[in-house]
């Protein structure tokens, strides 16, 4: 999650929390007959209390709720120094770093396949075979039923199969 300053003015500013800080943005819009720009959104670990530190570096300036009576820069200082003093600061988002696409979708991928092989290998290190089926519901209950009927062919094959 995020912690925000969104300005309506030069002073007015709100700080606030948000899994999306622009989404949360044009939401206040929708209400507001005033532009408000996102001037600052910032990555924790811990945003409430963050969002909580941040408005009581601004006290003596609340205007109502989480708006106040502060320049852009005091409502992003209080936020960076409210960071500051509780850490937990995230490093952005791969998607948030403006990388081309092909980067971004090729360490995705990246990473599926190393889960992948893991995933197999753990699979194989138990003696399973890599067998892929495509089973409807109906095959899948004649299945369970054989299954159940002849009872397990390997019992430690079965165990492994419910701990992966």
């Amino acid at each position: 999650m995020y912690v925000y300053v969104i300005s309506a003015s030069d002073d007015r500013q709100k700080i606030g929390k948000a899994r999306d800080p622009e989404e949360r943005r044009r939401l206040l819009q929708s209400g507001s007959t005033l532009p408000l720009d996102l001037v600052h959104s910032q990555r924790v670990q811990q945003p409430r209390n963050v969002e909580v530190c941040a408005h009581e570096k601004l006290a003596s300036r609340r205007l109502h709720g989480e708006w106040f009576n502060a320049t852009r820069d005091e409502a992003i200082s209080a936020v960076r120094a409210a960071v500051d003093e509780l850490g937990g600061e995230l490093p952005p988002l791969a998607t948030e770093l403006r990388l081309p696409r092909k980067i971004v979708d090729g360490v995705g991928l990246e990473a599926r396949r190393q889960s992948s092989r893991a995933y197999h290998a753990k699979r194989e290190a138990a003696g399973l075979k890599k067998v892929t089926l495509w089973l409807s519901p109906e095959a899948r209950s004649v299945l369970d039923a054989k299954r159940t009927e002849y009872g397990s062919k390997d019992a430690a094959a079965e165990a492994a199969i419910r701990k992966l």
